[in-house]
């Protein structure tokens, strides 16, 4: 059985950047490159325990990975300008690994972030979720 609920949401506007990195094959390279799967841990690890990064893209049959990052909180959290706390993030995503920072695509986005706080609804699970800016 269907419930339809309204829910009260606070709604914030956030930058959001895009980071995308095509991981180059360390086959046949030295053993201290970075693999696919070390990038894909680190990013997911981060993801677990800081909530800057709000979705990781990788698709089948590529070494592609794209990281959403939510800019607006990261600079909360960072003094620095915002150009330099993207140098920053690109060394972090490319660690260990044989790519330089021009390899990597940037890409500035907008969007909104909505809090959904339980106490004033009558629900359980829900935190929060994003709606990107067409």
């Amino acid at each position: 059985m269907e419930k339809e609920i309204k829910l009260k949401a606070y709604r914030s506007e956030i930058e959001v950047l895009h980071l995308t990195l095509d991981v180059p094959s360390n086959k046949g390279k030295e053993d201290f490159l970075y693999s696919y799967e070390d990038v894909l841990l680190k990013v997911f690890n981060n993801k677990r325990e800081n909530k800057d990064i709000l979705e990781i893209n990788n698709y089948f049959g590529s070494n592609e990975i794209t990281i959403v990052i939510n800019l607006t909180h990261y600079m909360e959290d960072n003094h620095s300008s915002k150009e330099e706390a993207i140098e920053y993030l690109k060394d972090w995503f490319s660690a260990g690994l044989d790519v330089s920072n021009d390899q990597i695509e940037e890409y500035l986005d907008h969007g909104y972030l909505y809090s959904v706080p339980t106490y004033l609804n009558d629900i359980d699970g829900i935190s929060n979720y994003i709606d990107w800016e067409d």
